[in-house]
């Protein structure tokens, strides 16, 4: 098992926000909202199995969606998720063989 940690970072402004990965919903939330001063607006963690895991994320405030796939093998990965006036953008932003820190809310699968 991995973990895969998703940051809401930049754009977001009171949205409704839905996350599934590999096709269990791990993040609902109606109200997301960018802190400027830090470029974050939440985050989420949550076990994945090792190998290709599927995201999907939907802002129905903007009517925007995207899916996309991460690889794990027994590593953690972080994905930044920013909200751009072409859509939902994400990158890897980290891959770690070790534990994560910080206070995120952990969902397993």
């Amino acid at each position: 098992m991995a973990r895969l940690k998703i940051d809401l970072q930049g754009g977001f402004v009171n949205d409704a926000v839905v996350i599934v990965v590999n096709g269990w919903e791990v993040y609902e939330k109606d109200s997301v909202s960018t802190r400027l001063q830090v470029g974050f607006a939440d985050s989420v963690v949550t076990d994945v199995p090792s190998g290709r895991s599927t995201v999907e994320i939907e802002v129905s405030t903007r009517l925007a969606k995207t899916e996309f796939s991460v690889s794990t093998v027994d590593t953690d990965i972080t994905v930044g998720v920013s909200l751009e006036s072409t859509g939902i953008k994400h990158r890897v932003l980290q891959e770690n063989s070790g534990g994560m820190s910080g206070n995120n809310r952990r969902r397993s699968l």
